[in-house]
Protein backbone atom coordinates (compact mmCIF):
# COMPACT_ATOMS: atom_id res chain seq x y z
CA UNK A 1 0.00 0.00 0.00
CA UNK A 2 1.80 3.19 -1.13
CA UNK A 3 -1.26 5.71 -0.51
CA UNK A 4 -2.00 5.62 -4.40
CA UNK A 5 -5.45 5.08 -5.92
CA UNK A 6 -6.82 4.37 -9.41
CA UNK A 7 -9.71 7.19 -8.56
CA UNK A 8 -8.69 10.62 -9.24
CA UNK A 9 -9.04 13.24 -6.72
CA UNK A 10 -11.80 15.11 -8.79
CA UNK A 11 -13.66 11.71 -8.75
CA UNK A 12 -13.37 11.18 -4.60
CA UNK A 13 -14.49 14.70 -4.07
CA UNK A 14 -17.57 14.41 -6.39
CA UNK A 15 -18.51 10.80 -5.04
CA UNK A 16 -17.73 12.09 -1.10
CA UNK A 17 -19.69 15.36 -2.32
CA UNK A 18 -22.76 13.23 -3.37
CA UNK A 19 -22.68 11.17 -0.42
CA UNK A 20 -22.78 14.02 2.29
CA UNK A 21 -25.64 15.36 0.05
CA UNK A 22 -27.77 12.81 -0.06
CA UNK A 23 -27.35 12.32 3.92
CA UNK A 24 -28.16 15.89 4.01
CA UNK A 25 -31.08 14.71 2.19
CA UNK A 26 -32.10 11.62 4.40
CA UNK A 27 -31.79 13.87 7.47
CA UNK A 28 -33.68 16.47 5.86
CA UNK A 29 -36.94 13.75 5.39
CA UNK A 30 -36.51 11.72 8.74
CA UNK A 31 -37.26 15.20 10.60
CA UNK A 32 -39.85 16.07 8.45
CA UNK A 33 -41.19 12.44 9.66
CA UNK A 34 -40.71 12.67 12.95
CA UNK A 35 -43.30 15.88 13.04
CA UNK A 36 -46.32 13.96 12.09
CA UNK A 37 -47.44 11.62 14.85
CA UNK A 38 -48.63 8.64 12.27
CA UNK A 39 -44.86 9.14 10.88
CA UNK A 40 -43.46 8.50 13.98
CA UNK A 41 -44.78 5.09 14.04
CA UNK A 42 -43.51 4.38 10.98
CA UNK A 43 -39.87 5.02 11.95
CA UNK A 44 -39.76 3.32 14.98
CA UNK A 45 -41.44 0.27 13.39
CA UNK A 46 -38.40 0.53 11.11
CA UNK A 47 -35.87 1.39 13.59
CA UNK A 48 -37.26 -2.35 15.33
CA UNK A 49 -36.48 -4.13 11.82
CA UNK A 50 -32.78 -2.81 11.47
CA UNK A 51 -32.57 -3.93 15.22
CA UNK A 52 -33.41 -7.14 13.80
CA UNK A 53 -31.79 -6.81 10.96
CA UNK A 54 -28.60 -6.47 12.15
CA UNK A 55 -28.69 -9.88 14.51
CA UNK A 56 -29.29 -10.86 10.59
CA UNK A 57 -26.02 -9.34 9.33
CA UNK A 58 -24.58 -11.39 12.09
CA UNK A 59 -25.68 -14.61 10.63
CA UNK A 60 -24.54 -13.28 7.52
CA UNK A 61 -21.04 -12.54 8.65
CA UNK A 62 -20.30 -16.04 10.00
CA UNK A 63 -21.99 -17.74 6.74
CA UNK A 64 -20.12 -19.83 4.43
CA UNK A 65 -19.99 -18.38 1.19
CA UNK A 66 -22.52 -20.81 -0.57
CA UNK A 67 -25.05 -19.81 2.38
CA UNK A 68 -24.09 -16.03 1.93
CA UNK A 69 -24.89 -16.60 -1.99
CA UNK A 70 -28.06 -18.15 -1.20
CA UNK A 71 -29.17 -15.26 1.37
CA UNK A 72 -28.11 -12.43 -1.37
CA UNK A 73 -29.89 -14.62 -3.92
CA UNK A 74 -33.29 -14.34 -1.87
CA UNK A 75 -32.84 -10.68 -1.19
CA UNK A 76 -31.65 -9.13 -4.48
CA UNK A 77 -33.09 -9.41 -7.88
CA UNK A 78 -30.46 -8.00 -9.60
CA UNK A 79 -27.44 -5.88 -9.13
CA UNK A 80 -25.86 -3.50 -11.52
CA UNK A 81 -22.44 -1.91 -11.87
CA UNK A 82 -22.12 0.94 -13.97
CA UNK A 83 -19.96 4.03 -15.50
CA UNK A 84 -18.27 5.42 -12.68
CA UNK A 85 -18.63 2.53 -9.97
CA UNK A 86 -22.31 3.53 -9.76
CA UNK A 87 -23.66 0.47 -8.23
CA UNK A 88 -27.61 0.38 -8.71
CA UNK A 89 -29.46 -3.07 -6.45
CA UNK A 90 -32.84 -4.10 -7.01
CA UNK A 91 -33.85 -5.33 -3.90
CA UNK A 92 -37.10 -7.91 -4.38
CA UNK A 93 -40.25 -7.18 -2.62
CA UNK A 94 -41.37 -3.53 -1.66
CA UNK A 95 -40.62 -1.38 1.16
CA UNK A 96 -44.47 -1.44 2.12
CA UNK A 97 -43.77 -5.84 2.11
CA UNK A 98 -40.14 -5.13 4.44
CA UNK A 99 -42.51 -3.11 6.91
CA UNK A 100 -45.25 -5.19 7.13
CA UNK A 101 -42.40 -8.66 7.57
CA UNK A 102 -44.28 -10.53 4.34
Amino acid sequence: MDGRSAFSQEMLARLIAQAEAEVRQAKDEYATLLQNNDHRATVQQIRNYYDEFLGWANEFDLAAVPRKRAILAELFEKVEVGRGYKVTIHVKGSYKQFLKNE
